[in-house]
């Protein structure tokens, strides 16, 4: 069974993140080694409210929800998050080129990965509920495919920890993005294995006999071989 490891050491990119508020929504975790979990979360996030607003080429991936809150005026993320993400968002990301080369290159790396990533994500979800599976997703973060119109009638499930769930529809809230009446937030330290969380998500209606669809997109970086 694989289990969840702390990740390595930050690189540049998540620690700038990290030190600029990112980690706000994992107070509560266990593992005070992996605080990093909750910038990733808007990390994330703030990569898909950029490819949203690219004007240089056709985006590969919209997310409304995201581009509300990461909006420079009135979105509800971190001030610092919400700057970077209106530098990123110049036509071809000019400025960041010329005055951080090094920098820009390691971002524009992790903004390829999550824009292609959610782009065969959100199709291969799509296809998965429109065939009447369950949805589960570990480590939903910031994730807002329920609210894009991806949530799955037959079960959503979303998994991290509590203040995580708390933290991201108060934050989507206060943009004007409800929670979808389908999904179902459940509360749970996924590096304590399975055994910690199965029983929730039995308890919460999640039915084994029903076809579904498992995502551990927000976790698969820590997951080991073992």
């Amino acid at each position: 069974m694989a289990t969840l490891a702390p990740p390595p050491p930050a690189a540049d990119a998540q620690a700038t993140f990290h030190a600029m508020g990112g980690s706000a929504t994992t107070a509560s975790h266990a593992d005070a080694s992996r605080n990093s979990v909750g910038t990733t979360a808007y990390m994330t996030c703030m990569m898909r409210a950029v490819e949203s607003r690219v004007a240089h080429r056709p985006p590969l991936a919209r997310d409304a929800p995201a581009e509300a809150l990461f909006h420079l005026a009135s979105g509800a993320a971190p001030v610092r998050l919400r700057l970077a993400a209106a530098v990123l968002s110049f036509p071809e990301t000019g400025l960041v080129k010329l005055l951080a080369p090094a920098r820009y290159a390691r971002v524009a790396g992790v903004w390829a990965l999550s824009a292609t990533r959610t782009t065969y994500i959100d199709g291969a979800v799509a296809a998965a509920i429109a065939a009447g599976a369950q949805f589960v997703n570990l480590g939903a973060g910031l994730d807002s495919r329920a609210a894009r119109g991806l949530a799955a009638p037959a079960g959503h499930y979303e998994l991290d920890f509590q203040g995580m769930h708390d933290a991201k529809w108060d934050l989507y809230g206060s943009v004007g993005v409800p929670k979808p009446a389908a999904v179902c937030s459940i509360g749970a330290d996924l590096s304590l294995g399975p055994n910690a969380w199965a029983s929730k998500l039995l308890a919460a209606g999640y039915d084994p006999a029903t076809p579904s669809c498992w995502l551990l997109e927000g976790v698969i970086n820590y997951l080991t071989r073992d």
